[in-house]
């Protein structure tokens, strides 16, 4: 059981590094947006202030008179026409321009949003199964050197109270049974509804000490269901990550230690 956590646990870390390398990625992809963006923004001002400069100029000319006036050619009348459409052409093109490299830089806000998301997701993953991991090989360590020690280190944690185990698979229940028990614990097990009379759960909820279900392997009803019980009876609950006994043994320890922290407060 610790190598198969142990193997999932470095699978986690796995994609924890590849979403840190995506993030960066983004990162680096929104600088090069944002700064392409500037540049943009400068080179346009810079145009817009420089084919001002030359329409001033152009309309600072000395009024001509008439006979001058009558002597100007068409073409350099059609020349300033020329000159302001341009103007008019290229500030549309800048604005376009803008517009596009801003939709670029949100849109890649949001994939970086997201990824740090993923990675935050993946950050409190990777927490969950270390503090399984560092229950299950420390039963199990236990277990290994001195079984009299392994009884004595669960009798601590169960020894007289009762534990609810809400939804579940039965191989991995029975095994959970069996540790209660043998440590001197009470285990009552329900199946959420499936086979065991839904109506039972709650006087199974009245006399637990400690409450947990598996968020893989019970349905959303009986969750509703557990928690309006619970909030009835002023009972707390625990939902553990998956179904396996590794899971349950972390929840057991994060528990039993929550309760004597409760306790030395009253």
């Amino acid at each position: 059981m610790s190598h198969l956590v142990g193997a999932a646990n470095r699978a986690d870390i796995r994609r924890l590094a590849l979403l840190e390398k995506e993030n960066a990625d983004l990162s680096g992809k929104i600088e090069k947006q944002q700064s392409r963006l500037r540049e943009a923004i400068v080179v346009r001002d810079e145009t817009i202030r420089r084919l001002g400069n030359q329409l001033a100029e152009r309309l600072a000319i000395t009024v001509p008179t008439k006979e001058e006036a009558d002597s100007e050619s068409a073409a350099e009348i059609a020349m300033l026409k020329n000159l302001v459409s341009s103007l008019q052409r290229r500030l549309v093109n800048e604005a376009n321009r803008r517009e596009k490299a801003e939709a670029r830089a949100q849109n890649a806000g949001v994939a970086l949003a997201d990824a740090q998301g993923s990675l935050s997701a993946a950050q409190r993953l990777q927490s969950e199964l270390q503090a399984e991991v560092q229950a299950a090989e420390s039963q199990l360590s236990v277990a290994r050197n001195d079984d009299m020690a392994y009884t004595e280190t669960l009798r601590d944690t169960v020894g007289g109270r009762t534990v609810l185990y809400v939804g579940g698979r039965p191989g991995s229940t029975q095994a959970m049974r069996d540790l209660v028990q043998g440590a001197g614990g009470k285990f009552v097990s329900h199946d959420g509804g499936i086979e065991h009379r839904s109506g039972l759960l709650a006087g199974e909820v009245r006399g637990a000490d400690f409450i947990f279900f598996p968020v893989d392997c019970i349905s959303h009803d009986a969750v509703g269901a557990l928690k309006r019980l619970c909030a009835q009876a002023a009972k707390r609950y625990r939902p553990l990550r998956t179904a396996s006994v590794a899971s349950f043994l972390a929840g057991l320890r994060n528990e039993f230690a929550e309760s004597e922290r409760l306790a030395e407060v009253e």
